[in-house]
């Protein structure tokens, strides 16, 4: 972060990591063309946010069917409605942004388009916002009419919001940023990781994503992971959840399975590399990074509402499986790690969807709009 006056604020909420990981990505694109860059996490401006915040993440644990009500009856809220609640809530990561007046702004959550809307709406400054949508299924809550441009994970995702009624030319299908690590990680090969960590480099690997939070029940699948009789190893990384990775490791050891367990890993992009197939949740900003790796993905325990959107986006395009039934589990992983041939054409429907690219071209799209002066 520079401690000049940015000509990009990238604005971001710690609802989930999701939000967190497209701003890291777009800073760190800004960072590389030289433009000073400055992120703001809307939660440490707001309580009421930060309480917001805080409830989503309880919801993620526990209340799965409390936020699917949520997430419907937001689509029912005019969104001059939202830009007023939000506008007055925020008001002081609005001020923050007419102190900095940047050139151009780029939001990765719902609110920082809004917040920028009711500034705009009420002549405070008027910055180029790019509304950057960081899952596959379209919500209308994302839809304001301050933003320039929206940026989106696919072409089916933005024929979506042309039916909602965003105009064409203002919503473009780059994909949801992802980090810089993930670009890289693409020339490695998995063989190599997998000898690194102190796998068998032939041996078909299975990774397993608990979420940053660490909220999936990895310890539940074990007695389905025993039933797989295909030569399997296995990574799993339980996020921020001690407790969860303590339990992992117990039935890891207690079932006698190849594998290693990790917590939280700042370069997950190499143990992405590093698999042959994923298990996760959904969260879209994961899918992403899958997807930029040509990774095949199992989803188990989707939220309802955006991630189980997710998981079905991925399947409709081949790319993987949302499995409804834990029983399912082995079945697939057999087959999966059994038939290269089936493996090979989910990698490839997995790699065509995959944008490893786009925070690249939101920051060029950014020089350009608004005439930023590089350092």
């Amino acid at each position: 972060m520079t401690s000049e006056r940015p000509q990009v604020v990238v604005l971001t909420a710690a609802y989930g990591s999701g939000h967190r990981m497209a701003a890291r990505a777009l800073e760190e694109a800004l960072e590389e063309r030289g433009v000073p860059v400055r992120t703001l996490d809307s939660t440490e401006y707001s309580r009421m946010e930060a309480w917001a915040a805080r409830f989503y993440r309880e919801l993620a644990d526990w209340g799965h069917y409390l936020w699917l009500g949520v997430y419907v009856l937001g689509r029912f809220v005019p969104a001059s409605v939202r830009i007023w609640i939000v506008g007055f809530r925020s008001r002081r990561i609005g001020e923050a942004l007419q102190e900095l007046q940047p050139r151009g702004v780029v939001s990765t959550h719902l609110f920082g388009g809004d917040v920028v809307s009711f500034l705009k709406r009420r002549r405070r400054f008027s910055p180029h916002l790019v509304t950057v949508i960081t899952d596959y299924e379209a919500h209308p809550a994302w839809v304001n009419p301050g933003t320039d441009l929206y940026v989106v994970g696919a072409s089916e995702t933005r024929e979506a919001y042309v039916r909602m009624g965003v105009a064409p030319e203002r919503i473009v299908d780059w994909g949801i940023p992802v980090r810089r690590m993930f670009r890289e990680a693409r020339r490695d090969d998995p063989r190599d990781l997998r000898r690194e960590l102190g796998l068998d480099p032939e041996r078909f690997t299975v990774l397993f994503l608990a979420g940053a939070l660490g909220v999936t029940p990895v310890e539940r699948f074990f007695p389905y992971f025993q039933k797989i009789t295909a030569p399997v190893q296995w990574l799993f990384i339980t996020g921020k959840n001690r407790d969860l990775r303590r339990r992992v490791e117990e039935a890891l050891a207690r079932h006698r399975l190849p594998g290693k367990v990790y917590g939280f890993r700042e370069d997950i992009a190499r143990f992405m590399q590093a698999a042959d197939l994923l298990i996760t949740k959904g969260g879209g900003l994961t899918v992403a990074e899958a997807l930029a790796l040509g990774k095949p993905l199992l989803f188990v325990h989707p939220m309802p509402g955006q991630e189980q959107g997710n998981a079905h986006f991925v399947q409709r395009h081949g790319a993987g499986y949302y499995l409804k039934k834990k029983e399912e589990l082995p079945r697939l992983v057999e087959l999966l790690a059994r038939d290269p041939d089936w493996h090979g054409r989910l990698r490839e429907r997995a790699a065509t969807l995959g944008r490893p690219d786009a925070a690249v071209r939101i920051v060029d799209h950014l020089i350009r709009q608004v005439s930023i002066v590089r350092a």
